[in-house]
């Protein structure tokens, strides 16, 4: 029965072909939560380190007499 021996081959390669879609898929989506990962422990670092050179550069922060925070910038960073 040649028949049924050419439709188990066709689905024997589809079978391959959907299990590689979703082993590609799945490496992509753990690829994206890994690099999220990253970001997330390197994140306070980089917040400390941009907060002590706008402090040593100059920056400064003042309350004023409403409870409102006023941010100085340094003068070496550029104005936006």
């Amino acid at each position: 029965m040649p028949s049924v021996s050419y439709a188990i081959a066709v689905l024997l390669v589809l079978a391959a072909i959907v299990s590689l879609v979703v082993g590609v898929v799945g490496f992509a989506i753990g690829l994206v939560f890994d690099l999220m990962g990253l970001v997330l422990e390197v994140l306070p670092f980089a917040v400390i380190a941009l907060v002590a050179a706008f402090f040593l550069q100059g920056g400064r922060v003042t309350r004023g007499d409403n409870g409102s925070l006023t941010i100085r910038l340094p003068e070496s960073w550029p104005k936006i």
